[in-house]
C-alpha cells in the first residue's frame, strides 16, 4: 500500500468512520502494510485508531493500542513544541 492509501485508512479510524489500523514498514521505502484491526481484538478499549508495535526493553515487539485521544494530544504538543501548527 502507498502511503497516502495508509493515510485514508489512518484518517478514517481517527473519523469513526473505519477499523482501527496497525501500519507496518513494506518490503521497499514507500510501501506500507496496512492491517484493519478487528474490533474483538481491542475488546475493553474505547476509541483505539492505531495499533504500533514497540519492543520496549524486552527487544520482542509488542501490540500498543493508540487512542484517538492519544494521537490528537501528541500532534497537538509536537505542533506547540515546534512553534507551529501542520497539516
Amino acid at each position: 500500500m502507498n502511503p497516502d492509501s495508509a493515510l485514508v485508512a489512518l484518517s478514517a479510524s481517527l473519523n469513526g468512520e473505519g477499523p482501527a489500523v496497525e501500519i507496518l514498514p513494506g518490503t521497499t521505502n514507500n510501501e506500507y502494510l496496512v492491517n484493519l484491526v478487528d474490533e474483538a481484538e481491542l475488546e475493553g478499549l474505547e476509541e483505539i485508531a492505531a495499533v504500533v508495535r514497540t519492543s520496549g526493553s524486552t527487544g520482542t515487539p509488542k501490540r500498543t493500542a493508540l487512542s484517538v485521544e492519544a494521537l490528537a494530544s501528541s500532534s497537538m504538543a509536537t505542533a506547540e513544541y515546534l512553534g507551529f501548527e501542520g497539516q
